[in-house]
């Protein structure tokens, strides 16, 4: 009895450990990816969900027509694949794969993103469409769990999705319409408000020089198994107060209920769909 209590406390404890640090980047986490990084990671740090079996391949130049929203979607796993149910948009929603540079049918987990659960941008497709606010959507995910915004600066080791899903773009003749920036929890913790808002404006100066010249959408995201951070939330509503062709994105850190996060951290099936709710919200707003 007490060895069969013994590995149950272990296991335990163990669970509860990985749970805590996945976007905390604990120790060891971040001595292990920096080994691994400079082993057999690529460069580049090509991860994602990459596998296009059963994917319904269409030309990319169904998007070059009117009424199409090419939405960039980028920042971490909230942004990504991680949320508790995966989802099937209905006709009209799409997704480029940056990796290989094709566009899909979309189906979650999204060809880009890291992550293998559901995403709030399929279920964002649908109701743009279902609203009227567009007759297509083109995904374009480049999202990383866990990925802090020094990782997206120039010289961070995520800043190259970000031309790498414009190169894969401007091959096809396409444009981003929309940049949609969610990310805030990894640096709630250590990071100030002037260093947030410092490095996200390096990240929108590096964008626009690589010709993107789309409005960029700013979530209010800070919450992972935490009450957030006001410095991160302070930062996020001046970027988007302050900075050109710069608008509020969805306020995610209102969706703080356990029904929405199913660990504290990632978002339900109900959470994933209020979440879509309020970047629906944002981008009619403007």
């Amino acid at each position: 009895m007490r060895t069969l209590l013994a590995v149950l406390a272990l296991t335990s404890i163990a669970y509860a450990y990985g749970v805590l640090s996945h976007e905390h980047r604990w120790w060891p986490t971040p001595q292990l990816e920096r080994a691994l990084r400079q082993g057999i990671w690529h460069a580049r740090e090509r991860r994602g969900f990459k596998d296009t079996t059963g994917r319904a391949e269409v030309p990319c130049a169904l998007f070059t027509q009117p009424d199409t929203a090419v939405l960039l979607t980028f920042g971490q796993s909230n942004a990504a694949n991680e949320g508790e149910q995966a989802y099937q948009p209905g006709d009209g929603v799409y997704n480029c794969n940056f990796f290989d540079g094709k566009c899909y049918a979309a189906l979650d987990p999204l060809l880009g993103a890291t992550g293998s659960g559901g995403s709030p941008w399929s279920r964002l497709g649908d109701k743009l469409i279902a609203a009227g606010v567009f007759k297509r959507v083109l995904i374009v995910p480049i999202a990383v769990g866990g990925s802090a915004l020094r990782e997206w600066m120039p010289g961070g080791k995520h800043h190259a999705r970000i031309l790498d899903a414009q190169r894969a773009l401007t091959a096809h003749g396409l444009r981003v319409t929309h940049a949609l920036w969610h990310q805030g929890e990894a640096d709630a913790r250590h990071t100030t408000e002037t260093e947030y808002v410092g490095g996200f404006q390096q990240i929108l100066d590096a964008m626009r020089s690589a010709g993107i010249d789309a409005p960029v959408y700013v979530a209010v995201a800070s919450i992972c198994q935490n009450t957030g951070s006001d410095a991160i939330r302070s930062a996020q509503r001046e970027i988007a107060a302050t900075m050109e062709n710069v608008h509020p994105g969805a306020d995610t850190d209102t969706l703080d209920r356990f029904v929405w996060r199913f660990d504290l951290c990632h978002f339900s099936a109900l959470g994933l769909d209020r979440h879509a709710d309020l970047w629906l919200h944002a981008l009619q707003a403007e």
